[in-house]
């Protein structure tokens, strides 16, 4: 739920942006330093690569939070793939996308570090931050491997039974098996 509310709210200020790109002259001439322009993309990839850098720093932060459900390590994997991808996936964006993107994800970082904080939590009557459980190792058996199986009417066939169940079994109450099926396990 968190990430379609996150989603939409990120669409909807970009479809905006997009939409005053194109219709608002002033934007043309209305940037700072190295981006007047708003309406063309970075030559210099400054902002992609700062939009990409705090998105990576907020990953460590996630890190630094989380810790090892089996969900929450694909959560983290994602994160950082997002991170890695965010540079190059950036750099078409016009720089008016980055007044937005950047103060955004920076605003995150910021929040979720103080969020974290004692002081902080304890000024916002927030609870103190438990730390997870570490997830106890479970031993999982070792397959033993296939077991022969013996002919059908075979006096090994009936001395394993007999041995496994702990008492003699007679050769005719036993349940017969069809012809093919033996033929196939003895090759």
């Amino acid at each position: 739920m968190h990430l379609f509310i996150q989603g939409t709210i990120f669409l909807s200020f970009s479809y905006a942006i997009q939409n005053m790109i194109e219709k608002v002259p002033s934007l043309k001439g209305g940037g700072a330093y190295w981006f007047t322009d708003l309406t063309t993309p970075d030559e210099l990839h400054i902002l992609s690569v700062l939009t990409s850098m705090a998105f990576a720093a907020d990953e460590i932060n996630i890190k630094a939070r989380l810790a090892g459900s089996p969900k929450q390590q694909r959560v983290m994997i994602m994160n950082t793939i997002m991170a890695v991808l965010m540079m190059p996936l950036t750099m078409s964006f016009c720089k008016a996308h980055f007044c937005y993107l950047v103060p955004w994800t920076l605003f995150s970082v910021a929040s979720r570090y103080a969020n974290r904080l004692p002081a902080v939590r304890q000024f916002l009557n927030l609870p103190p931050i438990v730390p997870p459980r570490p997830v106890p190792a479970t031993r999982v058996p070792a397959p033993e491997g296939p077991k022969p199986v013996p002919a059908v009417n075979s006096p090994l066939s009936a001395q394993s039974s007999s041995e496994s169940s702990g008492r003699s079994v007679d050769p005719e109450k036993k349940r017969r098996t069809p012809r093919v099926i033996t033929d196939r396990v003895r090759e």
